[in-house]
């Protein structure tokens, strides 16, 4: 993980933008993550498949809807170990993401970012 493309759309804004349009373009940039094939090298995360949920922790689930769909796990130690990726993580344990897809309602719901009322269509457990 590297932060040379984020350091590169700083120094472009403070080039060619004044300086208090350079600051408020740079506020909207926000640090993330880029995950690729890990070829031979080591994972730190999959895509889809059963999660390892532990034994006493229930499959999630969005009340009235139906169960969530398992979309992807990160390995927290192993982001860690591959460099800052500039995001507050834990440094230990899995994170889950798991989302309804409306495939057991035919699609009749969908989760929204904007709209509050499907929030519990997602969640990320640790």
């Amino acid at each position: 993980m590297t932060h040379a493309p984020a350091e590169a759309l700083h120094d472009l804004a403070h080039r060619l933008l004044s300086p208090e349009d350079a600051a408020r373009w740079i506020a909207l940039l926000r640090p993330g993550l880029r995950l690729a094939h890990a070829g031979d090298g080591a994972a730190v995360g999959r895509l889809g498949g059963l999660p390892d949920l532990p034994l006493d922790m229930p499959w999630p689930h969005w009340e009235g809807h139906g169960p969530l769909s398992h979309l992807m796990s990160l390995d927290c130690a192993a982001l860690t170990a591959a460099g800052d990726s500039g995001l507050t993580l834990p440094a230990s344990g899995t994170l889950l993401f798991f989302l309804f897809d409306g495939r057991l309602d035919d699609d009749d719901c969908m989760v929204y970012p904007s709209d509050p009322e499907t929030r519990p269509g997602s969640r990320v457990l640790h």
